[in-house]
């Protein structure tokens, strides 16, 4: 699925796709103005406009439908990322007449959350196989780490390769990883060392400081499992 957009403003101009490019989208953003950032912009920025200019999915469609010019943009591409969960996609679907902007269509997710985890047992079979996905990448305390904005299942992990969620804040920020995120959960962390959570089964991030994008594009779990199986067969050696 295709979102893109135009995003101008003082004499520069960035084309970019809403459907997983928030990364790019930022960079943009900060190129025409390095005060301002993703998560504290709106469409009805007096310096950064954005157009939208092609469209390929109805549910897209629909969701553009609901931008107001006071929503907040990164409001808008969590929205965008969550539709990469085909679970929620018909949530989103069979809601949407409820909703009036980008902010209720946001708030709602959290009742798709717990709706999905009281139902656990039965979406377990419907969750993404991790070894089948492509990650980005980033250091979690200066260990390179996968990221996916989606759940997965679990049980099909490799040994040694550790699950954990992440919570964002109201403002869309990554703020805490747990074993699992009911609420504002944001994506998921594999990765080949295990993290010791404090006693309430979480730990505080600061993205961009213990969790720094790599910017190395996107990796297979397989890619990033064996030079781990690799360097351990040499110490066995």
């Amino acid at each position: 699925m295709k979102l893109r957009a135009v995003i101008e403003g003082n004499g520069k101009r960035h084309y970019v796709d809403f459907y997983g490019e928030s990364k790019k989208i930022n960079k943009a953003i900060q190129d025409i103005d390095s005060k301002k950032y993703l998560h504290n912009i709106k469409f009805n920025d007096d310096v950064i406009k954005i157009r939208f200019t092609k469209v390929s999915n109805d549910v897209l469609k629909k969701l553009v439908s609901l931008v107001k010019e006071g929503d907040s943009v990164d409001l808008f591409c969590i929205q965008c990322r969550r539709l990469l969960d085909e679970s929620y996609i018909q949530y989103f679907l069979d809601h949407y007449d409820n909703y009036q902007d980008i902010s209720e269509c946001y708030v709602d997710y959290i009742m798709f959350q717990l709706e999905t985890m009281n139902n656990r047992e039965s979406h377990k079979p419907s969750l993404p196989n991790p070894n089948e996905l492509k990650y980005e990448t980033y250091y979690l305390f200066n260990h390179k780490v996968l990221f996916t904005p989606l759940r997965i299942h679990e049980e099909l992990l490799p040994k040694g390769i550790y699950k954990y969620e992440v919570r964002n804040d109201e403002s869309g920020n990554m703020v805490e990883l747990a074993k699992n995120i009911v609420v504002n959960h944001w994506g998921t962390i594999l990765s080949s060392r295990r993290l010791k959570l404090n006693e309430d089964g979480y730990i505080k991030i600061i993205e961009g400081k213990d969790l720094v994008d790599i910017n190395e594009g996107v990796m297979s779990l397989q890619q990033y499992f064996n030079p781990i199986k690799k360097q351990v067969a040499s110490y066995v050696l």
